[in-house]
């Protein structure tokens, strides 16, 4: 996604981004900053091998 983690904090029905990412990171087991890098170098690399072959 490209919103904002505050846009998708507020779309699940939460006010308070610090506690959207305590959550996130508790289930998650990284940071939704780390995981949005993580998804997006993902893609990335995905992306990139489709086009190299």
């Amino acid at each position: 996604s490209n919103l904002s983690v505050s846009d998708i904090c507020w779309q699940v029905g939460l006010q308070d981004v610090s506690y959207f990412s305590a959550l996130f990171k508790r289930y998650c087991g990284i940071s939704p900053l780390k995981y949005r890098r993580a998804v997006r170098g993902k893609l990335f690399a995905t992306e990139t091998s489709t086009v190299n072959r």
